[in-house]
């Protein structure tokens, strides 16, 4: 019962937070579902509230990728694929062993498999975010069509390289070719898997329309409770349950034309619900990292250890990300096919560097981090989440981060970019 008045609460806070963003539309969304949630961790109720990482996993992150990979564009990741795995995979790789090696080398006292667990963690940008700089801020098609892709399949990327890094922390053991054969495992495998599944719940949905079942209960239902049975599946197979979910919705997403077949009064009811179960999600996940807020700004204040000071621990996350910013501007500049040659290569670069904006997915993954350790409790868990912009009982105010976040992607993007300078190709003129 308990479990429920707090879930309530929850949900009822992210009902008043678009209330009062509706009406106070200079301030961001996250900042009031973040600031109720700062008030509600007064409520007794909320004494010493944690919320399972298996649960958060399940119950968050695969619907919220279920749905994006539901709404991507087909025709835009046949037309730029390259692209998108060069960003979604290449980079993301790269940056975690770049710049997880430096951390680990200015920062000892990060084990490296932690350090690789963090930048999983920051590796993925948001579909969500992303949206939300281009309606502000439009630019070229062919780069926004990019980005927006790039984000669902960087999301799998990051998930599948953080639990690996954490798998290689808790067991205190790493090998390579193990490493590897995971990867190729858990990536293929859920891909395939996921598919698979996919085109089996798809066709059960035409069958159903053939017939005339397709009423909005029954084929609602279904496609909500498609991206649970999918991930649960997947990981009883030992694959990667994320990436099986994002696979499925891949496969919905391109079945839609064939769905369409329904009513148009079914398509409103399944679009409309979405739309709530994802502004839900996103909304609850906000709420969550501002009931940790009042606990992680006495925690790490009361902190005796050196190594875990607020100072230190900003400096070092100004590093990660100037240095991860570095190297996606490197990395779009010269590792990416552009159809179009043009003069201005650089601020196209510069575009797309500051436009791997950070989001849900990457607060998600921060409250994926395990509380004990083999019986312990995780001591590192506020040092990685602060760093990766998370935050937990044991952290640091996100608030803050967040803020600069919104100010550097919306303040510096718009000076490097004019509002419509785009030309008929495509590319900036």
């Amino acid at each position: 019962m308990d479990e429920v008045l707090l879930l309530t609460i929850i949900l009822a806070a992210v009902v008043l937070a678009n209330i009062l963003a509706r009406h106070v539309t200079k301030i961001p969304l996250p900042f009031f579902l973040i600031f109720l949630g700062t008030l509600l961790a007064g409520l007794p109720v909320y004494k010493n509230f944690h919320l399972d990482p298996s649960t958060f996993a399940l119950a968050i992150i695969a619907p919220m990728l279920f749905n994006e990979a539901q709404n991507s564009s087909r025709l835009w990741i046949g037309r730029s694929i390259s692209n998108i795995l060069s960003l979604a995979v290449g980079l993301v790789l790269v940056s975690v062993l770049i710049v997880g090696t430096g951390l680990h080398l200015i920062y000892p006292v990060l084990p490296i498999a932690l350090a690789f667990s963090l930048l999983a963690i920051v590796t993925p940008t948001d579909a969500s975010a992303v949206n939300s700089i281009f309606e502000a801020n439009p630019i070229a098609e062919e780069q926004a069509g990019i980005l927006q892709h790039e984000s669902l399949f960087n999301d799998a990327a990051g998930i599948v390289l953080f639990d690996m890094a954490l798998t290689a922390f808790i067991s205190g053991t790493f090998s390579m070719e193990l490493a590897v054969w995971t990867f190729l495992w858990e990536f293929l495998g859920g891909l395939l898997f996921g598919s698979a599944i996919g085109v089996v719940i798809v066709s059960a949905r035409l069958f159903l329309i053939r017939y005339n079942d397709d009423t909005p209960l029954i084929m609602v239902l279904i496609q909500l409770l498609t991206p649970f049975l999918v991930y649960l599946l997947a990981e009883k197979m030992a694959f990667s349950g994320i990436l099986a979910v994002v696979a499925a919705g891949l496969v919905q997403g391109s079945e839609r034309d064939k769905l369409r077949l329904t009513s148009s009064r079914m398509q409103l009811v399944t679009s409309n619900v979405w739309e709530i179960v994802s502004g839900m999600l996103s909304g609850t996940v906000f709420v969550l990292l501002g009931l940790s807020l009042p606990e992680v700004i006495t925690a790490m204040h009361v902190s005796a250890n050196p190594n875990f000071g607020v100072y230190r621990l900003i400096a070092l996350g100004l590093f990660i990300y100037f240095l991860k910013g570095i190297i996606r501007l490197v990395w779009t500049r010269y590792l990416l096919k552009r159809r179009v040659k043009t003069n201005h290569e650089w601020r196209d670069s510069m575009v797309m560097a500051l436009s791997g904006a950070n989001g849900t997915i990457t607060l998600s993954l921060a409250f994926s981090m395990p509380n004990m350790v083999n019986g312990q409790p995780f001591a590192f868990r506020g040092t990685v989440n602060l760093l990766g912009g998370g935050c937990h009982p044991d952290e640091f105010d996100y608030a803050h981060h967040f803020r600069a976040a919104v100010v550097a992607k919306s303040g510096t993007k718009p000076a490097a970019v004019p509002l419509g300078a785009t030309d008929d190709s495509g590319s900036y003129q």
